[in-house]
C-alpha cells in the first residue's frame, strides 16, 4: 500500500462522493468537509485493503480500479461476495457499528481509494448530524435493495423445491449475503441512535 501526499482536488472528490448511494443526499459543502478528512491511497493488483475479522477502522471510496470483497469456506476456497468500482463506498458499516470486518477486501488490479478513519468519521457525524440524516436516506435505499434480494431468495427456494435448479441459481444475485443484510440493519440503527442522542442539542 502506498499513500500519495499530493494535495487532492477536494471539490472534485466531493463531486465524486456524490455518486455514492450512501452520500449522494449529503449537501455538497458537507461532502467537501468529509473529503478533507480523507487520505488517498493506492494498492497494487492483489493488494489487501483489509482482512476478515480485522478492526472496522475505516471506510473507503473507490477513485479508480476495482475492489473484490470475498470470504473463504472451511476448505479455504474463496467466494466473491461483491465487487466495487469507481464512485462506490465500502466498509462504512464497520465504522458505524465498530464490529470486526465480515469479509476480505482485495484490489482487483491497480487500485486508488480515499480512506476515512473511523474516529474522523464519527467526529464528522457529531459535528454535522444533518449530514448523518442524509446518509440514512442512502442506507434506506440499500435496505430496499436487500429486501428485493430476500424476495429473490424466496423465489429461488420455491424453484429449488420443484427441482428447477438452473433457474434457482440464476434468480439469486451473488452480490449479497445474510451477514451483509444484518450488518446493514445494525449500522442503520447505530446511526439512528447517534442522531437521537443529539436530538436535544442545537444543530
Amino acid at each position: 500500500m502506498e499513500t500519495m501526499y499530493n494535495e487532492p482536488d477536494y471539490a472534485g472528490v466531493a463531486a465524486q462522493l456524490g455518486q455514492s448511494r450512501l452520500l449522494r443526499a449529503v449537501e455538497l459543502q458537507d461532502r467537501e468537509r468529509l473529503a478533507r478528512q480523507m487520505r488517498r491511497e493506492t494498492y497494487p493488483a492483489g493488494g489487501v485493503i483489509f482482512e476478515k475479522d480485522a478492526p472496522g477502522d475505516a471506510l473507503y471510496f473507490v477513485v479508480a480500479g476495482q475492489v473484490r470483497i470475498f470470504t473463504r469456506d472451511p476448505l479455504g476456497h474463496e467466494l466473491t461476495l461483491r465487487t466495487y468500482g469507481p464512485g462506490d463506498v465500502f466498509g462504512e458499516f464497520a465504522v458505524l457499528d465498530g464490529k470486526p470486518r465480515s469479509a476480505f477486501a482485495q484490489a482487483d488490479g491497480a487500485l486508488e481509494v480515499l480512506r476515512l478513519g473511523r474516529d474522523d468519521f464519527l467526529r464528522f457525524l457529531d459535528a454535522h448530524p444533518l449530514a448523518g440524516l442524509a446518509m440514512m436516506r442512502g442506507m434506506v435505499e440499500r435496505v430496499r435493495y436487500t429486501t428485493d434480494y430476500l424476495q429473490q431468495v424466496m423465489v429461488a427456494l420455491d424453484l429449488l423445491l420443484i427441482g428447477d435448479y438452473d433457474r434457482a441459481l440464476k434468480t439469486v444475485p451473488a452480490s449479497a449475503s445474510d451477514a451483509a443484510i444484518q450488518r446493514l440493519i445494525d449500522a442503520f440503527m447505530t446511526l439512528v441512535r447517534r442522531v437521537q442522542e443529539r436530538g436535544g442539542q442545537r444543530w
